[in-house]
């Protein structure tokens, strides 16, 4: 059974969609059972996010038929908009790499912090953005807790 579940904000309440940019999905074939699983993470501190440059991002950018990985990516500011966070990072990310995970070791454990949103230019600096925060990882629990 397929199925997904993601974050509608309301509309009119002025909840930018950058912050809320991410789904879960049941797949037929879970994907994590053969290669692994990823936790996912968030928290109230701006310092846990920028306090450190050891973020990685894996996504599919359109110039190539192959994965990619990007190391050592700085977020150099957090936003945060009803429950869900905006992370702009260095430029980083080219078209295709949307939905692909920013993430880091914490506790020992590969966790998902973010989700790929895209590129912003915000007073002529250039930022990739990734959505995290509280609803990205109640997303998570949700599925856990109704789908396994």
């Amino acid at each position: 059974m397929h199925t997904a579940h993601g974050y509608t904000p309301v509309p009119g309440t002025g909840t930018n969609e950058r912050f809320h940019d991410y789904a879960i999905l049941r797949l037929f074939n879970p994907l994590g059972e053969r290669v692994g699983w990823m936790g996912s993470y968030w928290s109230s501190d701006d310092e846990f996010y920028t306090g450190r440059e050891s973020w990685l991002a894996i996504g599919y950018p359109g110039n190539t038929p192959h994965p990619s990985t990007e190391f050592l990516i700085p977020i150099e500011d957090v936003d945060e908009s009803d429950g869900g966070y905006q992370l702009e990072c260095e430029p980083f990310s080219s078209p295709g790499w949307s939905g692909g995970p920013l993430w880091g070791w914490i506790d020992d454990q590969p966790k998902v912090v973010g989700v790929l949103s895209g590129n912003e230019d915000e007073w002529g600096d250039d930022h990739s953005i990734a959505a995290g925060g509280d609803n990205m990882v109640g997303l998570v629990k949700y599925a856990w807790s109704n789908w396994s």
